[in-house]
């Protein structure tokens, strides 16, 4: 009896023993898969910041690469006294030290037909206009006794347009800017030089350390000499005034490691009760935490779009394309049509108009919303003739006092002209018309074979906006003759 008690213990022994190894075990694995997916979580949150920061900084180049065509066009034209005025008055510019244009593009017979430089400093004037440009458009890394900068020739029909960009006025604008709360940039060019850093004293150093990492197998973490702290840092391709060059951006990297061995401790200490009220907490905890992030993540997304497309129908309103285009049109219509010209100017005034005027709900009511797009279809109408088919709209008059996002039916008309083929012996047809509770923007399929590329700003604006109102039922569908857009009415 006394041996079969004690052989009882020692397996009761072993078995509490291995129960207890097998728990904490499981234990140990669970919290290693919980730590994995946070890991991941992490990671997939700060590409998505890298990305949304990347894409604000080449929209920030964008800008300078609209400013820089303004240059060119009227470089082409010869107004040397409007470039001065444009560079001296705008402050997007501040940075443009000066330029030159170049008769001639062979190197042979080329000589200077106008030039003009922004630069106190003697010996740096100097140097910069002993800078020969190429008979290519190139980007050239200069450093003077008192400043760098950046010559970048463009060429023009008959000739060469080399503007020089001051690189440290050029760091000043960026970071007297804000671009995100929890990343910093860097921009490198081919040659490894430094052109944007945080750091004044790094910029026009070469450094390729950080440029050769092999971002190719996953995540990039390093120890920022920067903030001191782990970052998440990935390598992008930007284009612009800069030439190709390689933006790195880097991102503070969350730190989970102490909390996940906390909850291990005390999940052994307390038992497996105890361990499944925990993991039961934490998952509540966890997918509250991930459904606020995404709701501000969300909103802000949605904040940035908004003020994204705001900042990019600035920029069309001052586009040179659309304006040259309209007044062109305008041209043709004084010697043929006075009284249709006189209609045109008055249509053009009302759309400039209301894209001008403010809204911060960013919702306005379906009559005005068809109001600016009959109009802005009117002067399109002019531009294209017979190319576009007459607009067809089948809207209730009931539905005109209800709400749709602004700018909503304007987008879709001027997305359907953007991207997709306009002839006379095929026109293209647009139709707005309402299906149930929406409604629906529909136009013929038949995209260019070059152009513009879509950025889809647009498109993900209308959905930010009815994603900020939590309304239901935005659509976008595509087959082979049509593209369709549905807007629910709010």
């Amino acid at each position: 009896m006394s041996s079969g008690k004690k052989i009882w213990n020692k397996r009761s022994v072993l078995l509490f023993s291995g129960g207890l190894i097998t728990f904490v075990v499981l234990v140990f694995c669970m919290l290693h898969l919980m730590n994995q997916r946070l890991e991941r979580l992490n990671s997939t949150i700060l590409k998505e910041i890298n990305a949304e920061s990347a894409l604000l900084v080449q929209k920030e180049f964008d800008v300078f690469d609209q400013s820089i065509f303004l240059l060119r066009t009227l470089a082409e034209t010869k107004e040397f006294s409007s470039i001065d005025r444009l560079i001296q008055e705008d402050s997007k510019k501040k940075f443009i030290a000066g330029y030159q244009i170049w008769k001639g593009k062979d190197e042979s017979v080329r000589s200077i037909l106008h030039q003009q430089l922004f630069i106190p400093l003697a010996a740096d004037r100097l140097q910069l206009l002993s800078v020969t440009p190429k008979e290519s458009e190139t980007a050239t890394f200069i450093k003077t006794q008192d400043g760098m900068y950046i010559a970048r020739q463009f060429m023009l029909d008959d000739g060469i347009l080399q503007v020089y960009i001051d690189v440290k006025k050029l760091n000043e604008y960026f970071w007297t800017s804000s671009l995100g709360n929890r990343s910093y940039f860097e921009i490198y060019n081919a040659d490894g030089i430094c052109l944007i850093n945080p750091e004044l004293e790094k910029v026009g150093v070469q450094d390729n350390r950080k440029v050769r990492l092999d971002y190719s197998k996953g995540n990039v973490v390093i120890n920022s000499d920067f903030i001191k702290l782990p970052v998440l840092i990935q390598k992008y391709k930007i284009h612009g005034i800069l030439g190709e060059c390689d933006l790195l951006l880097s991102t503070l990297f969350l730190i989970t490691d102490e909390e996940v061995t906390g909850i291990a401790n005390l999940s052994i200490l307390l038992g497996l009760v105890l361990v499944f009220a925990i993991v039961v907490f934490l998952t509540i905890f966890y997918l509250q935490r991930r459904k606020n992030h995404r709701l501000e993540v969300n909103n802000l997304h949605y904040q940035k779009e908004q003020a994204l497309l705001k900042f990019e129908q600035l920029q069309e309103k001052m586009d040179p394309h659309f304006l040259f285009n309209s007044l062109g049109t305008l041209q043709q219509l004084i010697g043929k049509d006075g009284k249709l010209a006189k209609s045109f100017v008055t249509k053009l005034a009302r759309v400039y108009r209301k894209l001008l005027s403010a809204d911060d709900s960013g919702l306005s009511l379906i009559s005005t919303e068809l109001e600016l797009a009959e109009e802005y279809f009117f002067l399109q109408k002019i531009r294209f003739g017979d190319g576009l088919s007459p607009l067809d709209v089948q809207l209730d008059l009931s539905l005109r006092n209800r709400k749709v996002p602004r700018l909503s039916l304007q987008i879709l008309l001027e997305n359907a002209i953007k991207h997709n083929e306009i002839s006379a012996e095929n026109p293209l047809s647009i139709r707005i018309y309402q299906q149930d509770q929406r409604i629906v923007v529909s136009n013929d399929l038949r995209l260019r074979l070059s152009g513009d590329e879509s950025n889809g700003y647009g498109t993900q604006f209308l959905a930010n906006i009815y994603d900020y109102y939590q309304v239901s039922g935005f659509e976008i569908t595509e087959d082979k003759s049509s593209f369709k857009v549905f807007l629910p009415i709010i």
